[in-house]
């Protein structure tokens, strides 16, 4: 909201998608561990949660990049900002961050 004037779809969609893939990853390796017995069969299915785990991630980070549209770009991408002040400090403000900066660093 803070970049867009209307909520993105797509955004909304691959939010949504992402949190549905975290939370199948965890029931899935939960399903692994209780049920499997041998040791190679849930090292194989782990690595597989695993790789299918990355794969989201890289799809996040190709996103970021651009590559599958500006809008997933601009609100997957961080928020860098600055605060800038209008008015000046009140009077008190100076002793306050003196004792506040000799109690830190003495």
């Amino acid at each position: 909201e803070l970049l867009e004037p209307t909520r993105n779809v797509e955004v909304a969609v691959s939010a949504c998608m992402r949190v549905i893939l975290t939370f199948l990853v965890a029931v899935a390796s939960v399903v692994i561990y209780m049920s499997l017995t041998s040791p190679a069969s849930v090292w194989m299915n782990a690595t597989a949660l695993s790789f299918i785990y990355e794969l989201s991630a890289s799809v996040l980070d190709v996103s970021k990049r651009g590559v599958f549209g500006h809008p997933i770009s601009k609100t997957m991408t961080t928020l860098n900002f600055e605060l800038t002040f209008v008015s000046e400090y009140p009077p008190w403000f100076s002793y306050v961050r003196s004792i506040a900066l000799t109690v830190c660093f003495g």
